[in-house]
């Protein structure tokens, strides 16, 4: 088998150091033939040129794949440290927030109960504005349910 990028089939005696080809270029312009390497050829044959055509799409179509890939996998990684970046400076605004309300507190109230309930207080009502809730029962009361009555309203 040759190597990639030479011929070794009917050519192959045309790059015989001492053969008649070589004798006539070393005659003629001073030089000899050492290799040959066809780096394209279109065949007649139509099924193989498709098929050779199909190979180098999809191959083409694999690189840029990659590459979508590897753009998708760093903008991820962008996002997710922004998204990491603004929770870390939100928690950092909202502690400056309950430190400020907790010594504005502290200053009128003085009352170290009634601070710290306020504090938590801060804190409960900070996580429900942050989070999904659609209904919030506090220290165990009930809820009520609106049922429909056919014809009337909730």
């Amino acid at each position: 088998k040759a190597p990639k990028g030479e011929v070794d089939g009917i050519l192959k005696d045309m790059k015989i150091l001492n053969g008649p080809l070589n004798q006539k270029l070393r005659e003629q312009v001073g030089l000899i033939l050492v290799g040959i390497s066809i780096p394209q050829y279109d065949p007649s044959d139509k099924t193989v040129r498709d098929a050779m055509n199909a190979q180098v799409i999809a191959q083409e179509e694999g690189k840029a794949t990659i590459i979508k890939a590897n753009i998708y996998s760093q903008e991820v990684g962008i996002k997710t440290k922004a998204d990491a970046n603004r929770v870390k400076e939100l928690g950092k605004a909202q502690g400056e927030k309950i430190k400020e309300v907790v010594a504005n507190l502290a200053g009128s109230l003085g009352k170290p109960d009634l601070i710290v309930t306020s504090a938590a207080n801060i804190l409960k009502a900070e996580q429900i504005a942050s989070s999904e809730l659609v209904t919030y029962v506090e220290g165990g009361a009930g809820t009520s349910t609106a049922i429909a009555i056919e014809g009337g309203t909730k």
